[in-house]
């Protein structure tokens, strides 16, 4: 292992010790490794949210000296919580509650306009939250770089700048302060929003970047308020960093052309493959996992028509409410096309998807979904309060030379009561199973988009859906599983993304020995593509997006599922093994060297720049 040459490392993000979003998968996943160079010397720093802080961190009584700074800092309104970071690793950890300092909105908000000519006069509430949360943190550390723990040492401070303003950056930048400068890059809010408009950014960027033309004002200004103030203190970060990183090729290009910066070097995303499950472990854990997600979709639906779910196989798609970005448009087409061809070829199995989307808007219940599961279960439990009198009854029978038998083994009263429960639990003819979980309303693009694609969920339909637009936790009242758990039960994820700078999905679902499609245009696609021969189908799949037209992407999407349908049960565990070989490539183990290289360069250029 090399020996980094900062003698500390604070790391900043708006995701630690606050669970949304990729770049807290990265910085948990990846903080044991930083632990493993940096040891007591590497500290995290975010924000204080209550709710997620009494999970993840462990509060504690700060050192002496960094005590008194504190107490100096609450009489500006910032209140700080030092302790440990609740995961692998265990960082040490600030987390800073900067409520009190909303008052001084104003006042900060002339500063960056004096300062950094930041057009953000007009914010939104929520980003206004995240400009004094910014600024406290930079109050924060310009104090204890003071102390006598960092003053005088070879320091670094690690910034992760997407959908985080990033203001230290810019103040030790300006300072000339004494500690390399890293920047991280995950995506850019420009990118994002001009990707989500159903516009070429991917053509875009290839085709100006060749004549040397960077993103200028008159696209900047297209696009809303609080994208163009995001968007400038992107850019300025990317630009007042000693180094600057990104998770890909992909987005190096991106920022090139919108941050007007090339990156130093690429610090792809990664993993802790060791924290994931070995083959023995998964066979047990996706049959636990199967078996809940079969009484899910028997609830869901049998009330309507008889299924097989033993017979089945079941896929799913998840991420962000992102319509085109994301590629919901291109899989729905398919899963209609599929749906088509497998109902004309006599298909003897059904094909259920899970739309796992995350949309922070309102749903109300899905009242016919709750009481099919709430009926299926009411069903459970008479059965398992009746069992071990059945068993006996069972044992008495066989004992005395009877035959068992539906006369001898069930009373009037057993079969009366069954009779009641199947008849509450039985729909009316001629509905059908809802398509999403949750009430959506008319205009909803998926619901309508599925429905126009001839995925109604009829019972002759070999694609069945289930939109589910809501986080999934062991406390959501539906499936009632971690995430986690759920992957581990699939046969199959699709992610065909348009937009994804990374994209964790498809290699969370390999360390799970999961099937799953990617595509060129996501970063971690594209390193796939690089690493495997893909004439060979390696577990992972990755669809060529870049440069081809939907109706082509959508083609052969629905080959790729078809030729997964038509696979073997042993076709099926070849490939989980080898989705997991492939999965292990994104270890961190061979990834955070790129972050110690990039941190060895800020600490060089650091040194030239104040002179030392």
């Amino acid at each position: 292992m090399i020996k980094p040459k900062a003698d500390f490392l604070i790391e900043c993000a708006y995701e630690v010790a606050n669970p949304i979003g990729g770049i807290y998968t990265v910085l948990t996943s990846k903080s044991k490794e930083m632990r493993r160079y940096y040891g007591e010397n590497f500290y995290a720093i975010g924000p204080y949210y209550k709710r997620y802080a009494k999970v993840e961190f462990e509060e504690k009584a700060p050192p002496e000296d960094m005590g008194i700074i504190f107490k100096e800092l609450e009489k500006e309104g910032i209140i700080c919580h030092y302790g440990t970071w609740l995961i692998d690793g265990r960082p040490k950890t600030i987390l800073v509650d900067f409520k009190g300092r909303m008052k001084e909105l104003k006042n900060i908000k002339k500063r960056l306009i004096k300062e950094y000519e930041l057009d953000c006069k007009r914010c939104g509430k929520e980003f206004n939250k995240r400009l004094v949360l910014s600024d406290s943190i930079s109050r924060v550390v310009q104090k204890i770089l003071d102390l006598p723990q960092f003053r005088g040492k070879k320091g670094l401070f690690h910034e992760h700048i997407s959908g985080s303003p990033g203001i230290f950056l810019l103040d030790a930048n300006r300072l000339n302060l004494d500690i390399g400068l890293v920047a991280t890059a995950h995506s850019t809010r420009l990118g994002r929003d001009i990707a989500m408009g159903n516009e070429d950014i991917v053509s875009e960027i290839r085709n100006r970047l060749k004549v040397g033309k960077l993103v200028g004002k008159r696209r900047e200004y297209s696009y809303s308020w609080e994208t163009i103030v995001e968007h400038q203190l992107e850019r300025l970060c990317a630009n007042a960093c000693d180094v600057f990183t990104v998770v890909s090729d992909i987005t190096s290009r991106e920022c090139h052309y919108i941050l007007h910066r090339k990156a130093d070097i690429v610090t792809p995303n990664g993993i802790n493959t060791e924290k994931y499950p070995t083959i023995e472990e998964r066979a047990m854990l996706h049959r636990a996992s199967k078996e809940k997600l079969w009484r899910f979709l028997e609830a869901y639906f049998l009330p309507y028509y008889p299924i097989d779910v033993k017979n089945s196989l079941i896929l799913f798609i998840s991420g962000r409410y992102e319509f085109h970005t994301k590629g919901y448009d291109v899989f729905i087409k398919s899963l209609g096309r599929l749906n088509k061809r497998l109902m004309g070829e006599g298909y003897p199995k059904n094909i259920f998807v899970f739309f796992f989307v995350f949309d922070r808007g309102k749903r109300l219940q899905n009242y016919d979904v709750l009481e099919n599961l709430s009926r299926y279960k009411q069903i459970e439990e008479y059965m398992d309060e009746k069992f071990p009198e059945l068993e006996k009854q069972a044992v008495s029978m066989l004992i005395h030379g009877d035959e068992l038998g539906k006369k001898g083994l069930f009373d009037s009263e057993f079969l009366m009561e069954t009779r009641r429960l199947m008849a509450r639990f039985k729909r009316p003819e001629h509905r059908r199973p809802p398509l999403c979980a949750l009430r959506v309303g008319r205009n909803d693009v998926i619901f309508n988009s599925l429905k126009g694609a001839g995925l109604l969920n009829k019972e002759e339909d070999k694609v069945k859906v289930i939109v589910y637009p809501t986080r999934i936790s062991i406390g959501d009242g539906l499936l009632s599983m971690d995430y986690y758990d759920v992957i581990a039960g699939m046969h199959l994820g699709v992610f065909p993304s348009y937009y994804e700078p990374w994209g964790y999905t498809p290699l969370e679902a390999g360390a799970f020995s999961v099937l799953s499609v990617t595509t060129d245009l996501a970063g971690f696609g594209k390193f796939v593509k690089e690493s495997t021969d893909q004439r060979k189908k390696p577990g992972i799949l990755v669809l060529r997006r870049d440069g081809r037209t939907d109706e082509e992407i959508v083609k052969e999407l629905e080959e790729s599922m078809h030729w997964f349908s038509k696979l073997s049960r042993e076709e099926r565990v070849e490939k989980k093994l080898e989705a997991k070989a492939v999965s292990e490539l994104a270890d961190w183990g061979g990834f955070s060297k790129y972050y110690i290289q990039a941190h060895d360069m800020a600490v060089k250029r650091c040194a030239k720049r104040v002179g030392a």
